[in-house]
């Protein structure tokens, strides 16, 4: 995962970049204030099974205390991978969910 803040046309000011965990969570600690910037963090994956970035393949943040959020934890959208191929048993799981019959 990486944050990347710009400034302007697309005058990068900040990098830096996370691994996430085997749970799929990851931080990356800014320091700063971004106020005038624009934020986002990107899904990148070079290793591992799932290297197929999912269609969200980035979130924009606010990195600022101005803003009225009191905290200085943030969080963006879920961001996610995918395997080239699908797992044989993601038809069973999608019929125990019962996702099968969402179009019904």
């Amino acid at each position: 995962m990486t944050l990347e803040c710009t400034k302007g046309d697309n005058n990068v000011t900040f990098v830096k970049e996370s691994t996430t965990d085997e749970t799929g969570t990851y931080n990356i600690e800014c320091k700063g204030d971004h106020e005038e910037e624009v934020c986002k963090v990107n899904a990148v994956n070079e290793k591992g099974n799932c290297r197929k970035i999912m269609d969200n393949e980035s979130d924009r943040i606010v990195l600022t205390k101005n803003m009225g959020v009191p905290s200085l934890v943030r969080f963006v959208n879920a961001l996610g991978f995918m395997t080239e191929t699908v797992d044989p048993q993601c038809g069973k799981v999608i019929t125990e969910l019962g996702l099968d019959k969402l179009d019904d």
